[in-house]
This record gives C-alpha cells, sequence and structure tokens, in this order.
C-alpha cells in the first residue's frame, strides 16, 4: 500500500487504464476493480475532518479541490462546504462490498444539503403560491386540500404550491368531488420538497402527480393513501395528449385543459434528482408508480404495485418522457434524449408481484443494481404482463451483491418475459437474474431475453430459465420443462 497526496492524479497499485477530461472541472479515474481512494474532506465552516471512502473505478476527480465531487457522474456535493486538504490519499485494497456500503453515507449526504436548503421549513411546511386559486401557507401538522385551493377542468383537479414538504408525522390530504380522475400538482417555489410523511387522497381512483423541477427526497415515513396511481416528477411541465402543458415554472403561461397528462417535459440541461431514502411507496394492486427525474437514488426503499407497473426514467438532458394515457402498459418513450441519467438502487425492492405479474420498466444511461430485488412473479391462474422487467440504459448495466431480478411462476398464470438491453451487463456477486416455475405448477416459464454488447456472469451469478413444473419453458417453443434463455452480444 502506497501513500499518495491529494494534488497528485495517480492511480498507485493497480494499471490506470484511462484518463480523459469530461469538463474543464473534472478528470475521470477508472481504475482495476478492487482499487479505492479515501479521501479526506474538510469543513470549512466546522473545521471538522470527515474521512469517506470513494470507489474509485468511477471516480470524478476535481482539479481545483475546492468544489464538487462526483462518483459515476452523481453529484454528492451540490456546494461549497467541503476543500480538500493535504492530507494523504490513500489507495488501499478492500472487499467491493465495504466500498459500496461506505457510499451511504454520501449518498444521505447529499440528501441533507437539500434538506438544508430549505430554510423555512419550520415556518411554513406547505404554501400555496396563488397562480390557481388562495395564496399563502396552509395549516398544519395535518393539511387538507381541498378542491377550492385548485381549479378544475373536467376530469382535471389541478393545484399549485410554492412549497411543499411534509416532515415525519405530518398529512397532506387532497379531497374533492368523485368525478376527479386525475390531480395534477406542481411546486412552483424553487426549493426541493422533503416528504417524510403521508400523502392520502379521498378521491376515488384519482391520480396524484406531484412536480417539482428543483427536486424531490422521500424519507423513511413516508407513505402513500391513495386509490390510484401515484407519479413523482422532477419534470419543468406536464404536456396534456391535447397539446395544453402545465407548467411548473410561473412565468411561463399554462392552459388548464380536460385533457390526461401524455408526457413529463424537461427544459433544462441538468434535470434534478429524486431520492427515496427508505421510503415504502405503495399503491394498490393494478395501479402504478412512477418515478420520472435526474439521477435516481433508492437507498432501503420499497417500491411496490401488486400486478401493475413500476416506471423508473432517469434523464440527464431536455426532452420529453413520453406516456400513451389510453394505454398504461405501452413503454415510456425516451428515445429523444441527448443523454440519460443514473439509476442506482442500493437494498431496495421493487415488486409487481401478484396473482397477476405486473411490469417494472426501467430506463436510464447507467444501471446499479446493489443487493436490490426485482420481484414480477406471476403467482395465481392469470397470465402475467406479457413483459415483466422491462430494462433498457444506453450506457452499462450492473447487478451486483445478491441482486435477484425475477418473473417466477406460481399457479397456472403464465410469466411474462425479462428484457435487458445495454452496452454491457455485469452480473457477479452470486446475483440472479431468473424466470422459473415451481413444482406443481402448470404456466409457462418467460423469455429471458438480453442485448448487449459485452456480458459478464461471475462470482456464482446465474442467468437462468428453469421449470419445475408442467408449463413450457419457452412461450410456445421448444420442450416441455426445458430451460430456455437467450443473449445477444
Amino acid at each position: 500500500m502506497e501513500t499518495i497526496y491529494a494534488p497528485e492524479i495517480i492511480c498507485s497499485g493497480a494499471q490506470k487504464r484511462d484518463i480523459w477530461f469530461e469538463t474543464s472541472r473534472y478528470t475521470w479515474l477508472r481504475t482495476s476493480t478492487d482499487v479505492y481512494a479515501r479521501i479526506i474532506l474538510k469543513s470549512r465552516s466546522q473545521g471538522e475532518e470527515e474521512i469517506i471512502t470513494i470507489f474509485t473505478r468511477n471516480f470524478i476527480y476535481d482539479k481545483n479541490r475546492t468544489y464538487h465531487i462526483e462518483h459515476t457522474g452523481i453529484q454528492l456535493y451540490a456546494t461549497p462546504l467541503f476543500s480538500m486538504t493535504k492530507e494523504p490519499l490513500m489507495v488501499v485494497r478492500h472487499h467491493t462490498r465495504a466500498v459500496l456500503l461506505s457510499l451511504r453515507p454520501l449518498l444521505c449526504f447529499r440528501v441533507l444539503l437539500l434538506l438544508s436548503s430549505l430554510p423555512t421549513i419550520s415556518q411554513a411546511q406547505i404554501t400555496l403560491d396563488g397562480s390557481l386559486g388562495p395564496r399563502g401557507a396552509l395549516r398544519g401538522p395535518n393539511y387538507t386540500i381541498s378542491d377550492r385551493m385548485g381549479q378544475i377542468r373536467g376530469p382535471n383537479l389541478f393545484h399549485s404550491f410554492g412549497q411543499f414538504n411534509l416532515p415525519k408525522g405530518e398529512s397532506a390530504t387532497f379531497t374533492g368531488p368523485n368525478t376527479i380522475t386525475n390531480i395534477l400538482s406542481r411546486v412552483t417555489g424553487g426549493s426541493p420538497s422533503s416528504i417524510d410523511g403521508t400523502i392520502r387522497s379521498q378521491i376515488p381512483r384519482a391520480n396524484f402527480y406531484l412536480l417539482n423541477p428543483s427536486g424531490v427526497m422521500f424519507g423513511p415515513n413516508t407513505s402513500l393513501d391513495v386509490s390510484g396511481s401515484f407519479h413523482v416528477s422532477t419534470a419543468d411541465y406536464l404536456r396534456l395528449s391535447d397539446g395544453a402543458t402545465f407548467s411548473a415554472h410561473p412565468a411561463v403561461p399554462t392552459v388548464l385543459s380536460v385533457a390526461p397528462p401524455a408526457a413529463f417535459g424537461f427544459l433544462g440541461p441538468t434535470p434534478a434528482p429524486i431520492s427515496i431514502q427508505g421510503s415504502a411507496l405503495q399503491v394498490p394492486a393494478g395501479q402504478t408508480v412512477s418515478v420520472i427525474g435526474g439521477d435516481i437514488e433508492i437507498v432501503g426503499g420499497m417500491l411496490v404495485a401488486s400486478g401493475g407497473r413500476l416506471n423508473l426514467a432517469s434523464v440527464a438532458t431536455a426532452g420529453e418522457v413520453g406516456m400513451n394515457p389510453a394505454d398504461p402498459t405501452a413503454p415510456l418513450q425516451v428515445g429523444r434524449f441527448a443523454a440519460l441519467g443514473q439509476i442506482h438502487l442500493v437494498d431496495a425492492q421493487l415488486d409487481v408481484s401478484g396473482i397477476r405479474g405486473g411490469t417494472v420498466v426501467l430506463r436510464g444511461g447507467r444501471l446499479m443494481l446493489d443487493n436490490t430485488s426485482i420481484a414480477a412473479d406471476t403467482q395465481g391462474d392469470v397470465h402475467g404482463a406479457r413483459i415483466s422487467i422491462d430494462i433498457a440504459v444506453t450506457a452499462d448495466a450492473v447487478v451486483t451483491y445478491g441482486s435477484l431480478l425475477t418473473a417466477d411462476v406460481g399457479g397456472a398464470g403464465n410469466a411474462g418475459s425479462i428484457r435487458i438491453a445495454a452496452d454491457s451487463l455485469e452480473v457477479s456477486q452470486a446475483s440472479l437474474i431468473r424466470s422459473q416455475s415451481a413444482a406443481g405448477t402448470t404456466g409457462d416459464v418467460g423469455h429471458i431475453d438480453i442485448t448487449v454488447r459485452l456480458m459478464q456472469v461471475t462470482d456464482g451469478s446465474q442467468v437462468s430459465g428453469d421449470t419445475h413444473g408442467a408449463g413450457w419453458g419457452y412461450h410456445g417453443a421448444g420442450e416441455r420443462g426445458a430451460d430456455h434463455h437467450r443473449a445477444r452480444c
């Protein structure tokens, strides 16, 4: 082990594969997978040192050593609170899992920075901005938000908030006539939303949309009490199917329409992130949870939509994430973005299993699944969705540390397929991608269809399609009891 110092850009103890400049400020060091950097950061305001270990396989080094440090493109320090000291930067060999675990405080610190940007949170948690109704702060901690505080256009109820924050133990309850299909809420004040309480709707079967282009963070005590679907986004506007736009920027003209939402629109080059820290976001069976924004982090969180749909889309430039309001099973459209963002799931669970298995859709640039479960199992006698797990990223996908992707069969219903498209796919550290039928079942196992340039399956990991019941191993093809999966590289 050799000690090197922060002002130097070197990688001791491993072959330095590539060095290139992404911007005038950052240098990206790519090293071997078992080399890590210990970086000592000092708080200017408090004078206390905090030692953080960062995995240098994709480490962005700040040449100016004063403002930002990034890990695989995810900004961890958004303000100049920290600076590099002259303390040594250690290159050490360590088990990868320990280093990935050490990243969690960094992710949490990023959330703390987000929370610190809410200087008036103790005075007013939820405020109306006055653009669609009355103006001013609402009285909590259990907020009632009636339709009279917004405007109704046919089946759409529009709300406009200056701030929307829910600390632990607080709730926001939306009310209105039973004719409402969509509750469309925007946050215009320029501050991120911190939600650690309950979002509730008393309007039967109404879908809930929350739009805040400054960012959204969900804490461990967040809960949903809605009977429809739930969509959260850091988009700048919602485009409705008739072309009208509901903008989250007060200076931009907004047309309120009766049409359903058809796209999430992003205007800036750096869409704000969405962070889910230990939250359990669950909707009723058959409904949808959508998380559409910049970089997406889920650490210890859970998204559940039994027999429904989970949509995660991360974008990194201006463009629109399109959806088909007439067909909720249609894939998300992200093809017009110049670049897509990153999805990072650690100890997370995405679950659409049920009597009829649903669909999990992931769209982004890079995908990291660390000890994460994605389950789309068909447990009953009704056929599951045609595609159970649908992953498409433009760069690398990493499935590691016991991560599990399943589209299993538990009865007479057929499982859907697993589709993964990426530049490269790494399945490592006893991870598993599987479609399997249990003994005594008659449902068919789904396809496993992988399209990548490079694929690595190591460390006891598996990609498998196993049939232990009477069902077919490959929908409509092959022999009963056979194992079928395919990969195109």
